[in-house]
């Protein structure tokens, strides 16, 4: 178009064109760029679209500008956005929307949240429904990084719920609650800080206007599931199933979590019975978490056979092989952890860091100290994964139990200190079983410096001198 005739290419093709870098950019998978999430192919086609609407003039045009906050929030690249936001000079709700909806979305909600806050000061109110659901997306971003405080014995996330009602408040003045949409992300976002009195509330409500939807259905069970109800979010779907909304592979996705959390097995046959009836049994989302779920119930047959049938249909990606292996791994059927990992590697797939949590934790328990240690060995340089907490508190437990308590030792010390205590109870343990006062003591030691009042620790020490 450029080349036939630049002079046709106004604000409109612009703002197409800008739309179309949007569109791509939520299809792309981010990457991670000094800390920030990025979509990077869209942002290079969009940053390009940016200089030749600056070079034509029409970077100042109010379509144009909200164009490039909406294509820049969407691909991760949050300061381009306010910088174009902040010199935009159109009253419109929709840039303010957008960016917050990128700053939510970006795990920076406090900075969404000042921004409505001060923009609703300036302009004294205006917002909209969308911008409404940003907002509380923006107060579920925060929630999700509040230490929270305990409430009636329940977690809360205080100051995130303090603007979700803030928020709230202000959207029933302006008869907003009843918009679906605001509705739904409401129940979530008191799901998220923690007040499940609040978020079931708002449901009701959804549910007597007779609007409730699949989306709203799931936020609630999502919420009761990560709440520590399961059982709560398990007797809520019959009462789904009686509504007009129809269950969907997200539903039954909380639903299986919700079967792990409570090892609840005869609801999990339930509710695999109506994944079929749905059609959905290729999903292989869901097919995953049946296969982890079993596993977690203790029903290694059943995850089997679901495994089998997903392979058997061309499917079985690493995180499929790693439910399988870890299902085992729950079950203590370690040479069948050895023997799946096998076949995996055969069909070219590299393991995981959960993979290769569930392979230490069977050679500890096969005794297989070497095979351990190679495995533990090749984490970086085969399979390019940093050893976490969980494989060296694997290790110290490989090698406790074989007797190389001082090998032990040096692996507990490259722990971070808040993340050892276990670790060194793991060799207090071993100790008073092989009876090795020296590092008894060092451990011993170790542990009253952290927690002084570990009876545990008093008790394991104490047999250790008993026994010697």
């Amino acid at each position: 178009m450029e080349l036939a005739s630049s002079s046709s290419i106004d604000a409109a093709t612009f703002v197409s064109a800008l739309k179309a870098c949007s569109s791509l950019s939520e299809r792309e998978e981010a990457r991670e760029l000094d800390g920030r999430l990025v979509k990077v192919e869209s942002l290079k086609r969009g940053v390009e679209i940016h200089a030749r609407a600056e070079k034509s003039g029409w970077e100042l045009d109010a379509s144009v500008g909200i164009s490039l906050v909406d294509m820049y929030a969407k691909c991760g690249c949050l300061v381009e956005a306010r910088r174009v936001f902040d010199r935009l000079s159109s009253s419109s709700v929709v840039p303010l929307t957008s960016l917050t909806l990128g700053y939510a979305e970006n795990g920076q909600g406090e900075l969404a949240v000042e921004l409505l806050e001060s923009k609703v000061c300036e302009q004294g109110g205006g917002l909209d429904p969308p911008t409404f659901v940003a907002a509380l997306k923006a107060c579920s971003s925060m929630a999700g990084k509040e230490a929270g405080e305990l409430v009636h014995g329940r977690l809360v996330k205080l100051k995130a719920l303090e603007k979700g009602m803030s928020f709230h408040s202000q959207a029933m003045d302006r008869s907003f609650e009843t918009d679906t949409y605001v509705a739904n992300t409401l129940v979530d976002m008191y799901a998220r800080c923690g007040s499940m009195v609040d978020s079931r509330g708002v449901f009701d409500r959804v549910v007597a206007r007779n609007s409730a939807t699949a989306a709203s259905w799931n936020a609630l069970l999502l919420g009761y599931s990560e709440n520590g109800e399961e059982d709560l979010s398990l007797e809520l779907f019959p009462r789904m199933l009686e509504s007009e909304a129809m269950a969907n592979s997200r539903t039954f996705g909380v639903l299986l979590k919700a079967c792990g959390a409570a090892v609840a097995l005869d609801k999990l046959q339930a509710i695999e019975a109506r994944i079929y009836r749905a059609g959905l049994e290729v999903d292989e989302t869901l097919a995953t978490s049946l296969v982890d779920v079993y596993g977690k119930c203790g029903d290694m047959i059943r995850a089997r056979c679901v495994f089998d049938w997903i392979v058997a249909a061309g499917g079985g990606d690493l995180v499929l092989w790693t439910a399988l292996i870890a299902g085992y791994s729950r079950v203590g059927k370690w040479k069948l952890v050895f023997e799946s990992f096998s076949s995996m590697e055969d069909r070219g797939l590299a393991a995981n860091a959960v993979t290769l949590v569930c392979l230490l934790t069977a050679c500890s328990h096969s005794g297989l100290v070497e095979k351990g240690r190679s495995y533990f060995r090749d984490m970086v340089p085969k399979f390019g994964i940093s050893p976490g907490v969980e494989h060296l508190s694997c290790m110290v437990d490989l090698l406790s139990r074989a007797n190389h308590l001082d090998e032990a030792v040096e692996m507990v010390k490259s722990m971070p200190a808040g993340e050892s205590g276990v670790a060194w109870m793991t060799i207090l343990g071993a100790c008073s079983k092989w009876r090795n006062v020296r590092i008894g003591e060092i451990a011993f030691g170790r542990l009253v410096e952290s927690d002084s009042h570990s009876a545990g620790a008093y008790d394991l020490m104490a047999n250790i001198y008993g026994r010697t």
